[in-house]
């Protein structure tokens, strides 16, 4: 019998679309040798697709019914491109019910999801060049001589807090930063 592969996709984000392309391209990729199962996470709850099918899956195991039979995964693929996929939240998830998964752990997950927090914990290694960054926030007042001096041209603004497929903006002149 062939490992059951639950692959994760969509998400909470903008970015849930690109999630589904890249969940399809892994169980193409893997059907020969495992028996994966796509899982659409959304706002609405997690469904397993089995052919054109979606299955209710519950949350506290896991598991899902099909006909008469109760179902898991032995593993799951996360392809979820943003949260709750990269944040470190279904990695609780899956450490709490005991499936394993690949990719980061919880703390790894949430640390790197955020770019400012990341930032400033990578500071402090010794060998590691980092990068100047700022964080802002919409309430800050802005000075952007003090921010073009300490950070530079051309600069990249990013939200801390999401993916890097969305929401990214080079800036290649001080009047191209406010709008980024």
């Amino acid at each position: 019998m062939k490992t059951r592969v639950g692959i994760l996709m969509g998400g909470y984000s903008s970015e849930s679309h690109i999630s589904e392309k890249s969940a399809r391209v892994v169980a193409r990729s893997i059907e020969e040798s495992f028996n994966p199962i796509l899982i659409n996470v959304s706002n609405e709850g997690w469904f397993a697709i089995e052919g054109k099918t979606e299955f209710q899956v519950d949350l506290n195991s896991l598991t899902y019914t099909s006909g008469n039979q109760q179902l898991g995964f032995d593993v799951i693929f996360n392809a979820i491109h943003g949260t709750p996929g990269e944040d470190g939240k279904i990695q609780g998830l899956l450490d709490m019910v005991g499936i394993a998964y690949t990719g980061s752990g919880v703390l790894s997950s949430a640390l790197s999801f955020d770019k400012g927090k990341c930032n400033t914990f990578l500071k402090d290694c010794e060998d590691l060049n980092i990068a100047n960054s700022l964080v802002l926030r919409r309430e800050d007042e802005i000075n952007l001589t003090h921010l073009m001096n300490q950070i530079g041209i051309p600069c990249f603004v990013k939200p801390c807090n999401a993916g890097s497929s969305y929401g990214i903006s080079k800036v290649n002149s001080e009047q191209d930063f406010l709008p980024a």
